[in-house]
Parts: structure tokens; sequence; C-alpha cells
């Protein structure tokens, strides 16, 4: 922006136009408060300027996004969020410099965090929702270590973020509605509740839906319904050997339970081809959740694809120290040893289960079969002998559910 001021005459001449975004018509609208204040005086106060940028900055992000995309464009997103705050920081400092005599709590404290270098991070955090869009390059600059520092330091726990205006737009270029909105509910689908014979066929109608939704989407869709969810698969991401031209669009849990379930009822039934396509995506929609790497190497057992289980089962103990998580991942690996004959090493792996879940029926059940199978072929006995009560696991595991899936209770 080489003018800032004459940009700021364009926006008040376009506030009272009607801009279009692609086919669509978007028209900037401002709080009632900066409404009141516009019409007080003969000229706009320098916050209801302020704010007039920050929505044609963001209508303007968006409108070169509908233009450049033939893609799902959301009302708003990671780009045109940071650019319209950086410009509504950038104009209210600049008027602090010139003297100006108005305040405004919000404006001052945006000013001071964007002068921090903290401006991503703050926008990430505060405004991030289903539908955003975010390239690995900037998830590997985030700072939010140092941002969570600043923040307490500077004592902002009772700071307020406002949004004092944005743009309407009616037509049919931008989608108003998070991606995988017109999917089924998952819990309608409650394995358990329901017979996987009788939904599978629903349940593979709307996974393939999505399989061709989710390509119309600008990075690879990663579930998420929450900032704290976000900000945990940010923190995954940034952990992963990716892309750096990769991008990432969040979409809502109930997509990734939908799809683990389709993949789940799969198993269910033996259908282990939708099995395996349905869950792999599950894996990739929901990577920090447990349950569609073990179905998905239930999958591989089946098929005799003893490697690829294994190496699910590694991404389970290394992505994971929820003990309980641990057990079922040991259990799992127990298993993929009996299937491959190696029954001593089977007994190894569900005596390490127990060391996370010593409560296990499942392990202690098949420890018991696995002794009595080792010494019938002349194999060394080894009773399983329960260790001292540890503090931490003194409570029993429950099972793992679909109903504990995010976006499936």
């Amino acid at each position: 922006m080489k003018n800032l001021h004459q940009t700021i005459l364009i926006a008040t001449l376009l506030i009272s136009a009607q801009p279009t975004l692609g086919k669509d018509q978007s028209t900037i609208v401002l709080d009632q408060s900066l409404s009141a204040e516009k019409s007080d005086g003969e000229s706009s106060s320098d916050r209801t300027t302020a704010w007039v940028l920050y929505g044609i900055t963001r209508m303007t992000a968006m409108q070169e996004r509908a233009r450049s995309h033939r893609r799902y464009v959301p009302p708003n997103d990671y780009p045109a969020e940071l650019s319209a705050r950086s410009i509504l920081a950038k104009f209210w400092r600049e008027q602090r410099e010139k003297g100006s005599e108005e305040t405004d709590t919000y404006l001052d404290t945006l000013v001071a965090i964007a002068d921090a270098g903290f401006l991503d991070e703050y926008v990430i955090s505060t405004f991030v929702s289903p539908g955003w869009t975010i390239k690995a390059n900037d998830i590997a600059a985030f700072d939010f270590a140092g941002f969570t520092t600043w923040w307490g330091e500077q004592h902002l726990k009772d700071f307020e973020t406002v949004t004092l205006a944005g743009f309407e737009t009616k037509g049919s270029k931008i989608k108003h509605e998070p991606p995988g909105s017109t999917l089924p509910e998952p819990y309608d689908f409650l394995p358990g509740q329901v017979s996987c014979t009788k939904v599978t066929p629903i349940l593979n109608k709307a996974a393939k839906r999505w399989e061709k939704e989710a390509k119309s989407l600008p990075g690879t869709p990663i579930a998420a319904d929450s900032r704290q969810d976000v900000l945990a698969l940010i923190n995954w991401i940034r952990n992963q050997p990716v892309d750096e031209k990769a991008s990432y669009t969040f979409v809502p849990s109930r997509v990734g339970s939908l799809i683990f379930i389709a993949g789940y009822c799969g198993v269910d039934i033996h259908d282990h081809k939708s099995a395996e396509r349905w869950l792999k995506m599950a894996v990739k929609l929901l990577p920090l959740q447990m349950m569609p790497r073990l179905e998905l190497a239930q999958t591989y057992i089946v098929g005799k694809r003893f490697e690829e289980a294994d190496a699910l089962v590694d991404e389970i103990l290394n992505a994971t120290e929820d003990r309980c998580s641990l057990g079922s991942a040991w259990r799992k690996r127990g298993f993929i040893r009996f299937e491959q004959g190696r029954l001593e090493d089977s007994r190894s792996a569900y005596k390490r289960s127990l060391e996370y879940d010593p409560y296990s029926r499942i392990a202690l059940s098949e420890l018991a079969l696995l002794e009595t199978e080792i010494t019938r072929h002349g194999g060394t006995s080894d009773t399983y002998k329960p260790p001292p009560t540890n503090p931490q696991t003194t409570t029993e595991c429950k099972p793992m559910s679909v109903m504990t899936l995010p976006g499936a209770a």
C-alpha cells in the first residue's frame, strides 16, 4: 500500500457502494456503534475509518480468492483476516503517531500485538474456524510459545477481542456453511446402536460424496472444531515431515467421525476394500485420534499385510503418551505377532500392554491362551505376574469407542 490516506479516501467512497465478489454482490457492514458514531458528525472518526479499512481489506482479499480459485471460498480465511487486522493496526498506529486524541482499548492492544511480532499467532488463536486454509510454511513460522509467554507477561487475560466491520454477500460464490455440512450426522450411525449391515450403503454414499467435496478444497482436509483443536493440530503438523508447499483446510470433526464410522462398518461386515479406503481417509482427517489407525491395522492384518499393520502401531506408540491408547497399541501388536505365528513375541507384547492397562481382560485372556499354546509346543513357561500397583494405572481403561471421537458423541 503506497499511499494509506488515498486508500482511506477510496474506502470511504466504497462504503456506500456495493462491490461485487465474482458473480456475488457484497456490501460492507459496520457495527451499530460505528454507524451511530459515523452519523454524529460531518466526518468519520479515526476509529470508524479504521474499521472501514478493515472491512474493505478483508472483502478485497476474499474477492481476490474468488477470482483466483474455483475451489471452496469461505466468508473469511487466514490471509484475509491477517491482512485486515494488519491494516487495522497500521492505520491506528499512524493516527497515534500523528497525535490523534482518540482512544480505543482494543485497537491500542492490537498495535502492541503487531509491534511485538505476534499478529499471525493472535489471528490464528483467536479467529480460526472450520473452512480456514493455512499453508504449511506459515505453520512452520508460528511462535505460539513466544506469543503465550508475551501474552501472559502483558497481563492480557481480560483482553476482549472485537470485530466491528465485515461484509455480506448475496450469491453462490461464498460458501457460508463449512465443508461437509450436507453430510449426515455421525451419531445417527454409531456402531452398537445401529446395524452396520443396514447403514453401510448410506455411509459409503456419504463417504464418496465427501471424497468428491474434499477435492474442491484448497488444502488437505484436517478435522477440528475448536481453536484448541486447531492449535494441537498445528503443533502436530510442525513435527511432521511435510511438503512446504502443502496447505491444510480445517473441517468440522463430525466429517472425520463419519468417515471413520464408514470404515469401521466396512471392517464389521468384512468389506475390507471399502474399510481400507475410508480408514485411510479417516487417519488423515483425524491424525491425533488413535482408533482409525487401530482399525486400519486390523484390515491389514486380515490381508496378511503385517508390515503395514506394524507401521501403524509404531505411529501410535510414537504419537501418544495416553496409557490407554498405548495399551491398545501393544495389544494390537500382540495380535499381529500371533497371526504371524510368533507366539513368544506375542506374549511379550501382551505383557507390555498390561504395563499401561493392567486390568485389560483381553490381554489377560490372550496371555493365558498363549501360555498354554507355547508350553504345548515345548516352549518355556513364563506365567504373567502382575507388577506392584502403580498409582498411575489404578483405574481401568474404558474400551476405545466410536462414541469418544470428536463430533460423534
